[in-house]
């Protein structure tokens, strides 16, 4: 589920809000009825395959390409 953050535009309080498709977003803040602003927030994000630095620095320095199966495994056991 989604979790937006919004921040009001007048007295900053901020609020945390799960915005589902077809509903409206909050736009008044509930401290002083100021308008709320959407907030960019972090998201999780993991990039699998080759071409990333994470994956690439795993690889051997004779430059050859193990399956990538064998990689992901290796890497599970490391940050496991």
């Amino acid at each position: 589920m989604p979790v937006y953050e919004y921040r009001c535009a007048s007295c900053s309080h901020e609020v945390e809000s799960i915005v589902l498709p077809g509903e409206e977003a909050p736009e008044i803040c509930p401290e002083c009825g100021g308008e709320l602003v959407r907030r960019w927030s972090r998201v999780g994000v993991q990039l699998v395959g080759w071409g990333f630095a994470r994956n690439d620095s795993m690889l051997p320095d004779d430059g050859k390409r193990r399956p990538f199966k064998q990689i992901r495994d290796k890497a599970g056991e490391l940050f496991d």
